[in-house]
């Protein structure tokens, strides 16, 4: 009888679970911490033997002369060697540019002696 009461009794939420070290579950299936994603390593692979394939290379030239290159080129680029950093550069004078946007010189904003 006390059995079938085990059985039938509702397991406890993860938050509810006592917090000891010892009752903590392991790992479940899944990709290990620090393991690449198989499917990002074979996407690159892909992308780099399509961008260093010389037939390719031919038609990059021909597309990107005519204009024809599409934004699908870019994105095998950055597959193949990664995407370049970008920067935005952030040193602006802002009464420079205040002056620039009212159509007056820099001096002749108010507190120009400060």
């Amino acid at each position: 009888m006390m059995a079938h009461d085990d059985e039938n009794r509702e397991k406890p939420r993860p938050s509810e679970r006592p917090q000891n070290k010892h009752l903590r579950r392991t790992a479940g299936p899944g990709r290990p911490k620090g393991t690449p994603n198989r499917v990002t390593r074979e996407v690159r692979e892909v992308a780099l033997n399509l961008v260093t394939n010389l037939e390719y290379l031919a038609g990059v030239r021909k597309r990107l002369a005519s204009g024809r290159a599409g934004t699908l080129e870019t994105v095998i680029w950055y597959y193949a060697y990664g995407k370049p950093r970008e920067t935005v550069d952030l040193n602006i004078n802002p009464r420079k540019l205040l002056a620039e946007l009212l159509g007056i010189a820099e001096n002749e904003l108010p507190g120009a002696g400060c």
